[in-house]
């Protein structure tokens, strides 16, 4: 396998743009707040262009002396027509100040807060929100500062009177089961787009030269569960007791010719690990003044059945989250239109102390020490209306490169593509089916390996 280094300049550029966050930054504007603050005494009636924006600058902490609001004139001795036109023209002013900041050739922290906030908008109204109801002829995408006359509709729905306003928003899952013990945190829309633990079969039959019917059977198990241990008052921290369980056999019956010493296990993947998983999810520097990311911290046990092996392993990732469009894909949130796409990035850094070498591949050393990052691309095309955008065909393509700086000569890299479908049941379980390819390092069990895999995923 060649050993390109795009994955890991990729990650080291996002970790870049997220460090150079100047003092003035501001709060990228949550979605569900801005369409809070834009509802505010409308009842049930419509939202314009206007209200949104005017949500958004507060939101996004643009001092008050700064924001043009726009207001109804009173009619005057001037005449309609005049005051009309004033109207008119204050009434856009938040929209045109909304434009001028996304529009700004320095890419400062106000442009940066904005853009985020306005596609993190636009994909919630895409794939419909409880707190609005959303018309879009023809199921067109919304581009909420696009030039012309909106054709899309918003109307606030009227609050329930069983919510309390002051009540804390839901914690993650107490059990969760999902790919990773990063996405185990992962509440909402961010948890349909997680990744699902994985279950593969395969069986196939065929008759050799000599009419001996030949047999083949593979399995394979990959996937995490976890367990919240943090209280559910915690807001921009969780921590998850994990077990991440990898496994894959092949068979054939009846057995091979092997020699001496050899057996039919020498090849599988088994490992298991058990651990915790530390989760931020905030802005460097405070949200006041940064950007958002996530860091991951895990420190975790690996026990690798099939070479009689175990380590002591810590992790830490970071993942900025600032919305970059290039071109093929968003950074962080998933584009607008009928094909979706998303792009993330990771800096990664891993050691372990061997606790007991066996046959695995780690050789001869007592610990490791390895640095890099992660590059990812994700396709999403729906199948169902946008109000269960959630439900669809996807593709995914995932590199790993880090390179090891202390111990095995070897560097860790792995290559991973994924194609299917993924529905949802009405118990609000994720189901995958789909074909997956793997070829590289395996991340518990250092085996090299090169796999295609058929199966299903789970994500609860």
């Amino acid at each position: 396998m060649n050993r390109p280094r795009l994955a890991l300049a990729l990650a080291g550029s996002a970790i870049a743009l997220v460090m150079t966050s100047p003092a003035e930054a501001q709060v990228a504007p949550m979605p569900a707040a801005v369409l809070d603050r834009a509802c505010n005494g409308k009842g049930e009636g419509e939202i314009t262009r206007t209200d949104i924006a005017r949500a958004m600058l507060v939101e996004a902490g643009i001092p008050a002396a700064e924001i043009i609001t726009g207001r109804t004139l009173q009619v005057s001795d001037v005449g309609h027509s005049l005051d009309e036109i004033l109207a008119g023209i204050l009434e856009a002013a938040p929209v045109a100040q909304v434009r001028g900041i996304l529009a700004e050739d320095v890419p400062g922290p106000r442009r940066t807060a904005l853009r985020f906030g306005v596609h993190a908008l636009e994909d919630r109204l895409n794939d419909q929100s409880e707190r609005v109801t959303v018309v879009r002829p023809g199921n067109q995408p919304i581009s909420l500062f696009a030039d012309g006359q909106p054709a899309w509709r918003i109307t606030c729905k009227a609050p329930d009177p069983a919510d309390n306003p002051a009540d804390p928003p839901s914690p993650p899952a107490r059990f969760a089961i999902r790919e990773t013990p990063e996405e185990l945190w992962l509440t909402g829309r961010a948890r349909r787009k997680a990744g699902a633990f994985a279950l593969g079969f395969e069986r196939s039959r065929s008759v050799l030269e000599n009419g001996t019917r030949e047999t083949n059977t593979s399995f394979n198990i990959d996937g995490t569960v976890g367990l919240r241990v943090t209280p559910d008052t915690s807001r921009d921290f969780h921590a998850y007791l994990f077990a991440t369980y990898n496994l894959q056999q092949d068979r054939t019956r009846p057995p091979p010719t092997l020699a001496a010493g050899e057996s039919e296990s020498d090849d599988d993947t088994n490992a298991l690990a058990l651990g915790i998983d530390g989760q931020y999810a905030g802005c460097l520097g405070g949200c006041a003044h940064g950007l958002p990311l996530e860091l991951n911290l895990q420190m975790a046990t690996i026990f690798d059945f099939a070479n009689d092996a175990s380590r002591l392993r810590l992790r830490a990732i970071l993942t900025p989250r600032p919305v970059i469009d290039l071109g093929l894909c968003r950074v962080s949130v998933f584009s607008r239109g009928p094909l979706r796409s998303r792009c993330e990035f990771s800096a990664e850094i891993q050691g372990a102390r061997v606790l007991r070498r066996g046959t695995t591949e780690l050789g001869n050393y007592d610990s490791y020490l390895a640095l890099g990052g992660r590059a990812g691309i994700e396709f999403f095309l729906p199948t169902l209306p946008s109000e269960d955008a959630a439900t669809g065909f996807f593709a995914s393509l995932n590199y790993r490169f880090l390179p090891v700086v202390h111990g095995p000569p070897e560097d860790i890299e792995r290559l991973e593509i994924k194609i299917g479908h993924r529905f949802w049941t009405a118990g609000n379980v994720g189901i995958d089916v789909g074909f997956t390819y793997t070829k590289g390092t395996n991340e518990l069990s250092f085996e090299e390996e090169d796999v295609l895999g058929f199966g299903l995923g789970l994500i609860f």
